[in-house]
């Protein structure tokens, strides 16, 4: 008699999410082990102790954000920087992980000062990112943010060098207050030739220390009036060094003062004083992206509203805009200084752009949908990094490392399983066969013994304000949930819109298909209830109620973030349903 498939849904499961996060470092085996395991997976990569197998790649994966990229000499290997604090080194041509160090933060549980809800504190954890920055040679790498000190590591063994305690947040005349996740920096930049550290403030000064031995050599932009406390630096906007190391320019905005706008600053590192103030045009509280030409004589932005420039870092005069482009980018650009890339933030299209009449060359990556998401988990860092000889773009997409030619836009390692990150993970009646729906709308079929994709398929997500999907396992209809609080049943085979539901007036939070595809139950975002539909009608059947969690009904919007997300699937044979309740209990 075969097992139930029930059985291994936790081992299987976890792995399959192990899949598309990053893993820990498994066991290096080369025979199955006493349960029968297999010892590597269809890519050869190790699986980790009792796996039965592995569906999809770990490759390039990290189980978090990435805030930071960067090519290391001689152009063989990735280095990458989670908002795990761990730095992970990557081969280029076979994108399999070399090695890690780093040091990852405290739980979350150990540090709530406050006694918020976990998941609160993961979204409040995870919404600023972890920053980092290389050396030119490769050798020194500084990361830091705002929950803990700088680190200064050895990149070639790994080691700690120095550790660097954060300026912290200071209110009126200078008085520092350690408040838990403002102890560190807002910031970070390192200086071409590695000897400076530097880091900002939460009150926007910029502090600078020598590399060496973290002695701090000097401040610079300080706030103007240091009794008002609202003058802050912006985690998102820039911080960073000229390609001479003799400019270093920071992003601004004193709501002290009823400042909404912010500017760009260009300082004088040697005597600390101002060289150039450029105005935020977006409005965007000075949220910036911005890259440096190769020879340090054109300064791109991009504003959040998509407003991208071009000026001369001298005189801060503009040289020109990027044409009909109308969204937040990150940016770096080719060798010549005659090409730029750009990074979509929101549609997470990679194009090429001609620096001097400012139109779009070449697309590298198409623009794609993703289902919202409240789990606080994922930072928008748009995290890039070029070769020295411009030929590959490094980029991380859905905590995924993207290795692209900058001519073709082709992917030079294989992207095994996709790259977005697992919303619905249901075994098949047949107990051999495995279900999974990813956010970018792609659903496959996966064998159980082996982890081979056996079959997939595409949900189109080209409607804005997706936030949760299923289909029928037969793929002939799929279930999307809009945040118009509508639910969309559709016709796989050509996309089109069968008919619509209204959800309930506090809105859902999770959709399943039944095995045989008959019905659809739709789980209320913060009631107990479970609205069961007929597939082919649309009519309503009897609700279920399951145990009241720790949320009252009308908690509306805020429910998601200070409660766990809540799950929903049928079991195999459609008889019975399960569902989270809160963070700790199931039903």
């Amino acid at each position: 008699m075969s097992p139930s498939p029930w059985l291994h849904l936790s081992a299987f499961g976890l792995l399959l999410a192990l899949t598309q996060q990053g893993y820990a470092d498994p066991p290096q085996k080369t025979e199955k082990d006493s349960t029968g395991s297999l010892s590597v997976d269809l890519n050869g990569d190790p699986l980790p102790e009792g796996a039965i197998a592995r569906a999809g790649s770990v490759r390039g994966r990290h189980p978090q954000a990435v805030s930071y990229i960067a090519f290391l000499p001689g152009g063989k290997n990735v280095l990458t920087v989670c908002q795990d604090q761990l730095i992970r080194i990557w081969d280029v041509k076979s994108g399999k992980e070399i090695r890690r160090f780093g040091e990852s933060p405290k739980p979350i549980q150990e540090a709530n000062v406050l006694r918020l809800p976990a998941r609160l504190r993961s979204t409040m954890h995870a919404a600023t990112p972890f920053h980092a920055c290389l050396s030119a040679d490769g050798k020194l790498l500084a990361c830091g943010g705002r929950d803990g000190p700088m680190r200064l590591w050895n990149v070639e063994t790994g080691k700690q060098l120095h550790q660097i305690n954060g300026p912290g947040l200071k209110l009126g005349a200078g008085f520092a207050l350690a408040i838990p996740g403002t102890t560190g920096v807002s910031n970070l930049a390192l200086s071409p030739d590695g000897k400076i550290v530097a880091g900002t403030a939460m009150d926007g000064t910029i502090h600078l220390w020598a590399a060496s031995n973290a002695k701090e050599i000097k401040q610079i932009a300080q706030p103007e009036n240091q009794n008002r406390p609202m003058a802050v630096g912006s985690d998102w906007g820039p911080l960073a060094f000229s390609p001479d190391g003799k400019t270093i320019i920071d992003t601004y905005v004193d709501l002290g003062f009823g400042n909404v706008t912010g500017s760009l600053r260009l300082w004088d590192v040697e005597t600390g004083k101002k060289k150039l103030e450029i105005k935020d045009q977006d409005g965007g509280m000075g949220m910036f992206k911005v890259a440096f030409s190769s020879d340090g004589k054109i300064l791109a932005c991009s504003g959040v509203k998509g407003t991208t420039r071009l000026l001369d870092v001298t005189t801060g005069q503009e040289l020109g805009r990027l044409k009909g482009l109308d969204s937040w980018v990150s940016l770096v650009f080719l060798p010549d200084a005659k090409t730029l890339l750009t990074h979509d933030l929101h549609n997470r299209s990679v194009k090429a752009w001609d620096v001097k009449s400012g139109r779009e060359s070449r697309t590298l990556v198409k623009e794609s949908s993703r289902l919202h998401s409240f789990q606080g988990q994922s930072v928008l860092t748009g995290a890039m990094a070029l070769s020295d000889d411009g030929q590959i773009l490094a980029l991380a997409q859905d905590h995924a490392l993207r290795l692209l030619d900058t001519s073709t836009g082709k992917d030079t390692f294989p992207q095994t399983g996709g790259q977005a990150a697992v919303s619905r993970v249901n075994f098949l009646p047949d107990g051999n066969s495995l279900a999974t729906i990813s956010d970018d709308g792609a659903g496959r079929i996966w064998e159980t013994t082996t982890g081979k994709e056996m079959r997939s398929m595409t949900i189109p997500m080209v409607e804005e304000g997706a936030m949760a999907v299923d289909w029928t396992v037969a793929g002939q209809r799929y279930a999307v949930g809009m945040m118009t609080n509508q639910i969309h049943i559709c016709d796989a085979t050509n996309g089109k819109n069968l008919y619509s539901l209204n959800g309930n007036k506090t809105g859902f939070s999770a959709l399943a298909f039944s095995p045989d595809g008959r019905v659809l139950a739709v789980r209320e975002m913060v009631s107990p209830l479970i609205h069961i539909h007929d597939v082919t009608t649309g009519k309503e059947m009897p609700r279920l109620e399951a145990p009241p969690g720790g949320v009252a009904a009308n908690q509306n919007l805020l429910g998601l973030f200070m409660h766990a997300s809540l799950g929903l699937t049928f079991s195999p044979d459609g008889k019975r349903l399960a569902t989270s309740i809160d963070e700790n209990r199931s039903t």
